[in-house]
């Protein structure tokens, strides 16, 4: 990693900071969890502005401006989608809702206490882990009160060999105010979590502790209505001890453009190029909201990889790609593309 300059711009340090009493406290609920459909769009601070992103004051009616102190460095977008459509769901059947990442699928549950993180998949490491004590991503904690959490998780590194992580901490919803991003502006509360990690081998059934991570922390802060935090400050072991930041592009959840009724042309591909001959289905929702395939009039492709799909309903739709190559990976209707997690159509 690279060293700090020693002479930062004094504005891009300073945090405006002061008391805004006309604000209201808000109170997350489970309508403030993200739903299948939903997309969201985070946008990566580069190192400088994120190890010196300040979390300002805690307390009742704070104001925090980011709005130009955080300069983008990268963006992520996470895809929630029907637990049904996503991989390896047999490995986590209670999942409520699956998040397609860029690592790969998180798989939750929505409990009265908040988002509940019971699982993930790597694919590109083969990994599954299993949560035997979930953790609370996104905890309903009102202003002044602790949430205490004692998370267990484990994967298999060998045939003989397991990984368990325990971490240990406090939630604590330690303010509430107006934060100013680049995205805007918003009311929210302020969840800082601390966190202490056990990270133990067991070879054989036999287990030794090989490290414990403290002093970990997290500062995220939500609004209603959006699924996942308006800015996030951390520094853990899992990013080698650095302060990071990160931020939704956008206050609101973003609403997927339907496609047009007929004609959508697009190129299937993978990371080995175009792929020939597979079949693609179409999904979206009736008007109970049940997730049902979509009947098209006619799916083809030609020797290039390119798809005609005609008569595509208006509205929300699942592409699921039927084929060895992309090994059913699913996509959603996005502005003028479908989005897969491993290929895409463009069109």
């Amino acid at each position: 990693m690279k060293k700090l300059p020693v002479k930062i711009g004094i504005a891009s340090l300073l945090i405006a900071i002061n008391f805004n009493l006309s604000s209201a406290q808000i109170f997350l609920c489970e309508n403030d969890l993200p739903n299948i459909g939903d997309v969201a769009l985070i946008v990566n601070a580069d190192s400088i502005s994120g190890a010196a992103a300040n979390p300002g004051l805690s307390g009742a009616g704070v104001s925090w401006n980011f709005g130009t102190s955080l300069i983008p460095s990268f963006n992520d977008t996470l895809f929630y989608m029907d637990p049904l459509l996503a991989p390896d769901i047999d490995s986590f059947p209670n999942a409520d809702i699956v998040a397609n990442v860029p690592w790969g699928y998180d798989y939750y549950i929505k409990d009265p206490s908040g988002l509940l993180i019971i699982g993930e998949v790597v694919p590109s490491m083969g990994e599954f882990v299993h949560f035997d004590s979930p953790y609370n991503w996104l905890p309903f904690v009102s202003y002044g009160d602790t949430l205490n959490y004692d998370s267990r998780y484990w994967f298999s590194i060998s045939p003989d060999s397991v990984k368990v992580l325990q971490s240990v901490g406090q939630h604590i919803a330690d303010a509430w105010g107006t934060i100013v991003t680049p995205a805007g502006t918003a009311e929210v509360i302020r969840i800082y979590t601390t966190e202490t990690t056990y990270d133990s081998l067991f070879v054989s059934g036999v287990g030794q502790q090989i490290a414990v991570h403290t002093g970990d922390y997290y500062y995220r802060w939500y609004a209603k209505n959006l699924g996942w935090p308006v800015l996030e400050i951390s520094n853990t072991f899992w990013d080698n001890n650095v302060q990071l930041a990160k931020y939704a592009s956008d206050l609101s959840t973003i609403p997927p453009t339907p496609p047009p009724p007929t004609g959508i042309m697009g190129q299937v591909t993978s990371s080995l190029g175009p792929v020939i001959g597979g079949s693609v289905a179409i999904y979206g929702w009736n008007d109970e909201g049940t997730q049902m395939k979509v009947l098209v009039d006619a799916t083809t492709t030609d020797n290039f990889g390119n798809y005609t799909f005609t008569n595509v309903p208006s509205g929300e739709h699942i592409i699921v790609a039927e084929d060895d190559a992309l090994s059913n990976s699913t996509a959603t209707y996005y502005g003028n593309a479908f989005y897969f997690n491993s290929a895409s159509i463009v069109t």
